[in-house]
C-alpha cells in the first residue's frame, strides 16, 4: 500500500516539477514583474530577474531551515513519518489553492497593453511577497516528498528488493519528468517562440 501511493506520489510529484516548478515559473515571473514594473513607471527596460531569484530563494531557503526540523519530529514522534506526510499532503492542496487563486488574481494582465489601472496592475512588491509565500509552501512539500516519504517508502520495502523498487522511484520520477518537456515541444510546433502570460 505505501509503495503504490508513494510511486503515485513521486510520479505525479515529477509531472508538476515538469510542467511548472522547474522551467515555466521562472517564464512567468520574469515576464509579469517586467510588465508591472513597466505599469507603473519604472525600470522600463531592465529585466527582472532579480524577482525570480527572490520568490525561487525563498522555495530553497524554507528547505533549507525546516530540513532538520521536519526530519526530526518524522523519526521521534509516534508515527512520526506518517503524521509528517499527511500534514505535508494538507499543506500541499493548500498550496495547490493558493497557487490558483494568485494566478487567478493576477489575472493575464493585458499582454499586449502596458496602460494598467490600479485595479488591474497589483504592486510588484505584494505579488512578490504572495508568490513568495506560495512557493515556501511548496518548498516544505518537495521537502517531505523528498525526506520522510522517501524513508517511508524504504521502510515498506525489504531489504534485499530496496534496489530494485528505488530503481521503480526513480523511474517513475523521470516518466513524470518527460510531460512538462513534451508539451513544450507540441505547444512551440503548434504555436510561436513568443510567451505570454495567459500562455504560460
Amino acid at each position: 500500500h505505501n509503495v503504490l501511493l508513494s510511486l503515485a506520489l513521486w510520479g505525479s510529484h515529477g509531472i508538476a516539477d515538469s510542467l511548472w516548478s522547474d522551467t515555466v515559473i521562472v517564464s512567468y515571473l520574469s515576464i509579469l514583474a517586467s510588465q508591472l514594473s513597466k505599469a507603473d513607471g519604472s525600470h522600463k527596460s531592465r529585466p527582472r530577474n532579480d524577482v525570480v531569484g527572490y520568490i525561487e530563494a525563498c522555495k530553497g531557503l524554507v528547505g533549507v531551515v525546516l530540513a532538520l526540523p521536519i526530519g526530526y519530529f518524522a523519526d521521534h514522534l509516534h508515527h512520526g513519518r506518517q503524521r509528517v506526510i499527511a500534514y505535508g499532503g494538507v499543506l500541499t492542496i493548500i498550496a495547490a489553492i493558493s497557487s490558483i487563486w494568485l494566478l487567478l488574481y493576477i489575472g493575464d494582465q493585458n499582454d499586449d497593453d502596458t496602460t494598467h489601472s490600479p485595479r488591474t496592475s497589483p504592486d510588484l512588491n505584494h505579488i512578490v511577497v504572495l508568490f513568495a509565500g506560495v512557493m515556501s509552501m511548496w518548498g516544505v512539500s518537495n521537502l517531505i516528498v523528498d525526506g520522510p516519504v522517501s524513508a517511508l517508502y524504504a521502510d515498506s520495502v525489504a531489504a534485499g528488493q530496496r534496489s530494485r523498487y528505488y530503481v521503480y522511484l526513480n523511474n517513475t520520477w523521470l516518466l513524470g519528468t518527460t510531460v512538462g518537456p513534451a508539451l513544450s515541444i507540441f505547444w512551440f510546433r503548434s504555436g510561436s517562440d513568443s510567451w505570454t502570460l495567459s500562455e504560460l
